[in-house]
């Protein structure tokens, strides 16, 4: 299963080092709580792995891309 949320402008700014994983998985959470709430079924009891992408891994694998030019 795949839930994705749009994060726009500003939203990750105060993201730092330190707290980085900690909003990741505070993000990941609240994404299942809403899923659950709207379907009204409970699917966390099921998770056995949740895998974050945020804006900070695709700007990553960005300087891949064009390393590899």
């Amino acid at each position: 299963m795949s839930i994705t949320g749009l994060v726009m402008g500003d939203a990750w700014k105060d993201v730092t080092e330190e707290n980085y994983f900690e909003e990741k998985d505070r993000w990941a959470d609240h994404l299942v709580y809403i899923f659950e709430r709207v379907l009204d079924i409970n699917v966390r009891d099921y998770i056995e792995k949740i895998e974050e992408v945020t804006h900070k891994i695709f700007k990553e694998m960005e300087k891949e891309i064009e390393g590899s030019k």
